[in-house]
């Protein structure tokens, strides 16, 4: 496996793992995100097995790497892939705090900023945070994406831990 692979996929890990950022954005300290996650029966689970969480997130990601678009940090995918990514990280166990929507402006890909998806607290905070942060996130992408949106790039939520991917 090439350097280069192995530093995309780092590069998109190190962009989903931001997720938490995103949450702070809506309002929410990071110590009540952290507060919450300690009671959290997903994020004890992801946390307790982070190790192989990780590395199957990493063989998910690489089938996905090659079917989209590196901007900056992130990954982007088109809506297809998206909704195909979101039940691959539904079937793992990993829950999706939201995404962004991209569109072409000119010959390059500007991130839509009148759409920024957030699941909602009652969802990733939730009973089943995995299968209902997708369902969400699905039911989004097929039927109230903009008509201009050519890709979506996912923000996971995932442990501030997992940072280490960056490097």
């Amino acid at each position: 496996m090439s350097n280069q692979f192995l530093k995309l996929i780092a590069n998109i890990l190190a962009s989903l793992k931001r997720g938490s950022d995103s949450v702070v954005a809506q309002g929410i300290t990071s110590d009540e995100i952290n507060a919450r996650n300690l009671t959290s029966p997903y994020w004890i689970e992801i946390s307790k097995k982070a190790d192989m969480y990780r590395s199957k997130l990493l063989d998910i990601l690489r089938k996905y790497a090659i079917l989209g678009v590196m901007m900056g940090q992130e990954l982007l995918l088109h809506p297809d892939d998206a909704f195909r990514l979101a039940k691959d990280l539904e079937e793992l166990g990993i829950a999706i705090l939201g995404f962004d929507c991209w569109y072409n402006y000119y010959g390059s890909l500007r991130e839509d900023t009148s759409v920024e998806f957030y699941v909602g607290d009652d969802v990733i905070w939730g009973r089943d945070p995995v299968h209902d942060s997708v369902v969400t996130v699905r039911k989004f992408i097929q039927n109230q994406l903009p008509i201009n949106t050519q890709y979506v790039s996912f923000t996971l939520h995932i442990p501030y831990a997992w940072e280490l991917f960056s490097s």
